[in-house]
């Protein structure tokens, strides 16, 4: 227990605090400050297969999606945990209504970074 708190293991409420951060930053398009809350081999996947390999890949195309779908608003309804993952249940919303609906995520920590995010829309 001790080894953990002073060599790597983060807590729930630390890892969520990242992930909520991480969010912020994203929403704010500040992907300078968002690139510290992710691994530099970060990789985000989703139920169907598709995948990006890297942070600053992931970085960019978020941007890219960003300025296509500029209404876009993340609702978190839940946070909850598995093991040493964080889980959210929420909701996409836009004009665009092929973005809209229920999502979830899971983000995997590896070294007190995001390392691999999983989304998942309801219908997907």
């Amino acid at each position: 227990m001790v080894w953990s708190v002073f060599f790597g293991k983060k807590s729930k409420r630390w890892r969520e605090a990242s992930v909520n951060n991480l969010l912020s930053c994203l929403d704010a398009g500040d992907t300078e400050q968002a690139s510290i809350y992710l691994a530099e081999d970060l990789v985000v996947a989703d139920i169907g297969g598709a995948r990006i390999e890297g942070r600053d890949a992931f970085l960019r195309r978020d941007q890219a999606f960003r300025k296509v779908y500029s209404d876009l608003e993340v609702h978190v309804d839940l946070t909850t945990h598995n093991g040493d993952e964080v889980l959210l249940r929420g909701r996409v919303e836009s004009r665009h209504e092929e973005i809209t609906g229920t999502a979830f995520w899971r983000f995997a920590f590896e070294n007190g970074v995001v390392n691999y995010i999983e989304t998942m829309r309801q219908g997907n």
